[in-house]
């Protein structure tokens, strides 16, 4: 009788661990170069969107030949966040002006790390788009006395 017993733990031990197992396997991403659209939870630049936008504000240099060829809009970006939070593979989905583009690609290639976004509790690659606007002032401010 203690033997039956015994077996038959064993069993439902066996059966119910080997299922957890599985469980926690299927949670893990499938494949490390899987790229979600949108993960749990999404990437995070250090102190939100709204910092993001700053640092990109903060860091572009409008190219002279764009403005001396009154060039302006909204170039549209896609790059992908590393489980590292890293940025790469930056491409250009709208385009304005050639050294318009490459100035918003610069900046977003140098940001600094973001959070990684997450699925089911793991770090995951996370595809992002954003758009960057140039604007040209055309306001000329005067001095007073």
């Amino acid at each position: 009788m203690m033997k039956l017993l015994s077996i038959l733990i064993l069993f439902l031990f066996s059966v119910f661990g080997a299922n957890a197992q599985k469980t926690d396997t299927l949670k893990k991403p499938t494949s490390d170069t899987s790229i979600y659209a949108s993960p749990e939870h999404l990437p995070e630049f250090p102190g939100g969107i709204d910092q993001f936008m700053s640092y990109v504000g903060k860091n572009i240099r409008y190219p002279a030949d764009a403005r001396a060829a009154s060039k302006q809009g909204k170039v549209i970006l896609q790059f992908i966040v590393e489980k590292d939070g890293s940025i790469s593979k930056v491409k250009v989905l709208r385009s304005v002006f050639p050294s318009i583009d490459a100035e918003a690609v610069r900046v977003v290639t140098s940001s600094p790390k973001w959070a990684p976004g997450t699925q089911d509790g793991y770090p995951v690659r996370v595809r992002y788009t954003i758009p960057v606007t140039f604007n040209i002032s055309n306001k000329v401010y005067f001095l007073k006395d």
